[in-house]
């Protein structure tokens, strides 16, 4: 869904625009609300916790992009693409996190670089999909379908949260190692046992 920032997205910019340079509107308003977004993102993390911030975050942006077959002119559509931006922002800020914390301290690249490529596989997915839309014969319904494809991923995301270990979706905890739970048992057994000595 979120690599429509690069498919879907400029191509509809160019067709309301009627020039190609409109593409790189998208872009523009993108990065600026990415960056102001960013301000935002610890202190909904606070309040409604990092598995609230990704479902919020997911059907924000589903929403975002199903409105735009339904919202005709350039400007319209660069308001939903500032809203989506700024969703993108927050679910990869918030899946970045619960990455972070399933990696513990270790094997952070590892876990990290199956992220990226799980990210990258969903960009080219959605790279492919993206001129289709934009070119369909219903483009309302398809732009629609697109947004719908956020029901799935906050089905995962309700899955996830039945599976994942409490510790992991608990906000304020940090992913620790076992081992190092396991030395830190055993420093506060031995603790006790010499003060009980």
């Amino acid at each position: 869904m979120f690599a429509q920032l690069f498919a879907a997205f400029p191509l509809e910019a160019t067709a309301r625009g009627g020039s190609p340079g409109w593409a790189g509107s998208v872009l523009v308003v993108n990065g600026g609300i990415g960056f102001l977004v960013l301000f935002a993102v610890p202190a909904v993390m606070r309040a409604f916790g990092t598995i609230g911030l990704l479902a919020m975050a997911i059907a924000t942006g589903g929403l975002a992009i199903g409105l735009v077959g339904q919202v005709p002119g350039l400007v319209p559509l660069l308001l939903l693409v500032a809203i989506f931006s700024a969703a993108e922002i927050a679910v990869l800020a918030g899946a970045e996190i619960l990455v972070g914390r399933h990696a513990g301290g270790r094997a952070v690249s590892t876990y990290f670089a199956l992220f990226n490529m799980s990210w990258g596989l969903g960009g080219a997915l959605g790279g492919a999909a993206g001129p289709l839309m934009a070119q369909a014969a219903d483009p309302r319904a398809a732009w629609a379908l697109m947004g719908a494809t956020a029901l799935v991923s906050l089905a995962g995301l309700a899955l996830y949260r039945r599976v994942a270990p409490v510790g992991i979706i608990r906000d304020g905890t940090i992913g620790t190692a076992p081992q190092q739970d396991d030395q830190r048992s055993k420093r506060t057994s031995t603790g006790e046992a010499h003060c009980g000595g």
